[in-house]
């Protein structure tokens, strides 16, 4: 199988997926999509947050 037969679909934590990802693309990978988790909410009352 050759590098363009091939679809990812790339799951990975930020800090540690991002070159991985990057080579994967500068590598000639056709990369179909990218799951991410949702970003988190601000720690503590997320009132006191926006008044800040």
């Amino acid at each position: 199988m050759e590098k363009k037969d091939l679809r990812i679909v790339y799951m990975g934590t930020p800090d540690f997926a991002v070159e991985s990802l990057r080579q994967l693309v500068e590598g000639g990978y056709k990369v179909a999509g990218v799951i991410t988790m949702p970003d988190k909410p601000p720690d503590g009352d997320i009132r006191y947050s926006i008044l800040r």
